[in-house]
């Protein structure tokens, strides 16, 4: 029997450890990784909750009363937001597609026999749908209320007959749910089993990505297969049609095994159900477009990976981060719209919700579907983009330490690459989540202004040094002419008016402004000149110059050297919305940031897109009163001056930034 020498073990896993931790992106999968998803996910998704169990308790809670009205009216006054209404049947009332109610009651008087004469008593039943979580959050309520006017009774019974409670009762509650238990159990399960299936099926694609190009390179196979006559664009459009094939492959066979499953465990329910070949048919149709564009993002991720070992790291954030938006799907009373059609991922798991909860409605349906479609197809085109780069797909040098995050020019001169400054945002933004609530916490303004300097901008400039990249180059500072700078403005004042269109059109009618976000934008209000002055400067001037440093200096001038002009300004937008920490406001920030990289693009400079950001945040917060009483006139107004505003600003303000035509220099 062979001896196990544990000090010789110990050496071995040292050396192993040191090995493992030695790969910046092993580092990237145990550290950063957790530290970003974990949070941003918590804070999706308690926003989101919040907002709609908000707008539930807005709305308020109708309560169909079948039966006589006034011995309950004052018991429903008492508890806010319960409106009675009188109707003839309350269970049809609750069915009811068209305006239903939460809750039904059928109220019967009689009278009963008591000591010293008769008294009258109230059978009152509760109707709810268990399927539905406005009617659960309805229920409580409800019943509150009537227990306490059934105490109320009671107390006022037994002090005139002087009885105990035993020997009356004023008031009798029954419940009952006009929802079988099977169909409300598979209701409440309809979000995660659309999380499921998406899920499952995405892993057919996601180790064949990895081989694909990273487990060819390491083969040797890649480097022969692009010196053949085959274009780089007809082997990408190749390898990406056989990630498809398996990604849908995948989701048939789950859909298979769920109808079976469905089928053995749902036969003996009452009423029975199953899972018809239609439905089915309908699940794949919805998974089909986030299948499609995840399969290209991770061909993308795959084009970037050096070895095996390394594609694993940077697909898995991919896989993860495509979690986030599906997991928007759990919240409440969350339903398919047009508007929520529109978001990649989260718009194909309500479309199966809805489809396995029986409220799926056609016209949102056909907007997720063709949506999704049209996302799949950009990030097609980004992947394939990406793969005529000769650097990222062909043979690559593998680079440890600072190498890896910066490179050499052949005139001499060190510029990040890619792949450093997103582990600079990186840090920037698990900073953002861990550190930032609590400085804010402590002092609204100082803490905004501690944000801005010691999360966001230290960073990108100790990057920056450690990294000897000159800081012209580094953060694309270049001066800009008096055009550039009027066209800017224009630009800025524009921005606001699509922004604010945007708000009160589009995220207003879909979601309620979480508590917080009207709290901190009270708080920041300015009550003087003085207080004007401060929030300028904290809210205005010093977002423009440390968040346009790192978005639009760091990360656009590394990512349009790897991914070309358009895929960089795209993805400086989209990192720029994620630093904000905001999901309620992260359509308007992303519209934003497209903005300013077209702007930094086109005039060869950052200094146009941070003059952009102040006067967009300038206006905001100087005219904040005047833009309320706007957006609280009648709709057609309002939106008839945001759009007439937005494209004036945008059209003029574009028009003196754009490059000339011909030289590709401003005219």
């Amino acid at each position: 029997m062979t001896t196990i020498r544990w000090s010789r073990v110990a050496v071995v896993a040292l050396k192993e450890l040191h090995d493992m931790l030695r790969d910046r992106r092993t580092l990237l999968m145990m550290v950063l990784v957790p530290a970003l998803l974990y949070p941003l996910g918590g804070v999706a998704l308690s926003q989101l909750a919040r907002s709609a169990m908000d707008r539930i308790d807005r709305q308020g809670y109708v309560v169909a009363i079948q039966g006589p009205l006034e011995p309950l009216r004052a018991a429903l006054l008492r508890q806010p937001g319960l409106h009675a209404q009188l109707v003839s049947n309350a269970e049809a009332a609750l069915r009811t597609d068209r305006e239903p109610a939460a809750l039904g009651l059928r109220v019967h008087r009689s009278e009963v026999e008591l000591p010293g004469g008769r008294g009258e008593q109230l059978a009152v039943e509760i109707l709810y749908d268990e399927a539905s979580p406005r009617s659960r959050a309805g229920l409580v309520r409800l019943r509150k209320a009537l227990e306490a006017e059934a105490e109320a009774r009671r107390s006022e019974r037994l002090a005139q007959l002087q009885l105990s409670p035993q020997q009356i009762t004023p008031l009798v509650l029954k419940e009952r749910s006009i929802t079988s238990e099977t169909r409300a159990a598979l209701t409440q399960l309809a979000p995660a089993l659309a999380i499921l299936l998406i899920l499952l099926s995405l892993m057919g694609a996601f180790y064949p990505a990895i081989d694909l190009i990273a487990g060819e390179r390491e083969r040797g196979t890649l480097e022969p297969l692009l010196c053949t006559p085959t274009s780089r664009l007809e082997i990408a459009a190749g390898k990406y049609v056989c990630l498809a094939v398996l990604a849908l492959g995948t989701c048939i066979l789950n859909l298979v095994a769920l109808s079976l499953t469905t089928g053995l465990l749902l036969r003996n329910a009452d009423p029975p159900l199953s899972l018809p070949p239609l439905q089915a048919a309908l699940l794949l149709l919805a998974a089909t477009p986030v299948l499609l564009l995840v399969s290209a993002l991770l061909l993308l991720a795959a084009a970037f990976a050096q070895s095996f070992k390394d594609a694993q790291n940077l697909m898995t954030p991919v896989y993860l981060a495509c979690l986030l938006p599906a997991l928007a799907g759990l919240v409440p009373e969350q339903h398919l719209s047009s508007g929520l059609a529109l978001v990649p991922v989260l718009s194909s798991v309500l479309f199966i919700k809805d489809l396995l909860g029986g409220s799926l409605k056609l016209l949102p349906g056909f907007v997720a579907v063709a949506s999704g479609l049209f996302y799949a197809a950009l990030a097609v085109a980004l992947a394939a983009r990406v793969f005529e780069h000769a650097e990222i797909s062909g043979a690559r040098r593998v680079e440890h330490g600072v190498a890896a995050l910066t490179a050499q020019d052949p005139d001499g001169r060190r510029r990040f690459t890619l792949t450093g400054a997103l582990g600079v945002y990186g840090l920037c933004l698990a900073l953002m989540l861990h550190v930032a609530p609590r400085l804010q916490g402590w002092n609204l303004r100082l803490g905004l202004l501690l944000t801005e300097v010691l999360l966001i901008l230290t960073p990108a400039l100790l990057a920056l040094r450690l990294g000897h990249v000159p800081l012209r180059e580094g953060l694309g500072l270049a001066p800009i002419t008096a055009r550039q700078a009027a066209g800017a403005v224009l630009v800025g004042m524009g921005g606001l008016g699509l922004a604010l269109w945007l708000f009160r059109f589009v995220l207003q009618p879909l979601l309620e402004p979480p508590a917080e976000y009207m709290r901190l934008l009270d708080a920041l209000r300015p009550r003087g000149t003085k207080q004007l002055l401060v929030l300028l400067g904290i809210g205005a001037i010093l977002p423009a110059v440390c968040e346009e440093s790192l978005c639009r200096g760091l990360l656009l001038q590394a990512a349009r050297r790897t991914l070309g002009r358009r895929a960089a300004v795209a993805l400086s937008a989209f990192l720029f919305a994620l630093l904000h920490v905001d999901p309620y406001r992260f359509s308007m920030v992303l519209l934003l940031g497209c903005l300013l990289g077209l702007a930094a693009v086109w005039a060869e400079s950052i200094l146009a897109s941070a003059l952009i950001h102040a006067v967009n945040n300038t206006l905001a917060l100087a005219l904040g009163d005047m833009l309320d009483a706007c957006l609280a006139r009648p709709g057609a107004t309002v939106h008839l001056a945001l759009l007439g505003t937005a494209a004036l600003g945008l059209g003029l303000g574009l028009l003196l930034l754009r490059p000339h035509p011909r030289t590709g220099r401003m005219g």
